[in-house]
């Protein structure tokens, strides 16, 4: 995880403040090991963290925060302990899953530096957190270890565009392609890659040609709106976004993409 990362997965204290007989609180004690932890002074934040969750052993930002300490000096077991601790306790925070998640696939491909499904996992739990860096190199990797497997040009491609890469993210989609043309997904976010570089005829060729091979895909109609709409071609954005309400009702941005025509 980059130093960049730490401070946006830190959890806070919030709720009931526990104090101890001689006032010392779990919010304190959260709140030092925060500060701690930001400085990379692992063994400090530990402590207070432990501290915190001894004053309240039902406070799950002090577990996450361990799990996260332990995460970093690849204690991964004590990791592993804490964050299902936080996940068993507040279940409305995945994030703690999700960094379990990321230690079972660092450790499989840790035993076994060829399991290429390990880190196509690992990619794609890194790039559902934002850590596009790393999702970057487990993706590569997986390329290395099998080039004719799909998934990890799509998510490479993916985490290209996330990083702002948009040329990048062209360039692989394309790879992808050219070993199985009928990947309708790739099509699918070439569109979106497309409309953020505001070449919509390009946008709306792919965006057809995505939804030729899956005609039922609501975001494929939303993309192809999209790139409609960035034309100026507003009734066919509007009948696009219709369509992707038909087949998704709960589809919000197809919602709020009509509410503002």
């Amino acid at each position: 995880m980059a130093d960049s990362e730490w401070k946006d997965v830190l959890s806070s204290s919030e709720g009931k403040i526990t104090e101890d007989k001689e006032g010392i609180d779990t919010e304190t004690c959260n709140n030092r090991g925060v500060s701690y932890l930001n400085n990379r002074q692992f063994d400090k934040a530990i402590k207070e963290f432990n501290k915190a969750v001894k004053f309240n052993d039902q406070y799950a930002p002090g577990y996450f925060n361990l799990g996260v300490c332990y995460e970093a000096l690849e204690r991964y077991d004590d990791a592993l302990v804490n964050y299902e601790k936080a996940y068993n306790l507040d279940k409305s925070q995945p994030i703690s899953k999700m960094r379990m998640d990321v230690i079972y696939h660092r450790k499989a491909v840790k035993s076994n530096p060829r399991n290429v499904d390990a880190y196509l996992r690992l990619g794609g739990v890194l790039k559902a957190l934002n850590e596009l860096d790393e999702a970057i190199s487990a993706f590569e990797e997986a390329i290395k270890l099998k080039p004719d497997m799909l998934y990890p040009y799509l998510g490479l491609g993916m985490s290209f565009h996330s990083k702002g890469w948009y040329d990048k993210a062209l360039e692989i989609y394309k790879i992808a392609l050219q070993k199985d043309p009928s990947f309708a997904d790739v099509y699918g976010n070439m569109g979106v890659t497309y409309f953020e570089l505001a070449k919509y005829d390009e946008g709306i060729e792919v965006c057809k040609k995505a939804l030729e091979l899956d005609p039922r895909n609501p975001v494929f109609h939303f993309n192809l709106g999209s790139c409609y709409e960035g034309k100026g071609m507003i009734a066919q954005a509007k009948d696009e976004y219709k369509r992707a309400l038909e087949l998704d009702p709960l589809f919000d941005a197809a919602k709020n993409a009509l509410s503002a025509m």
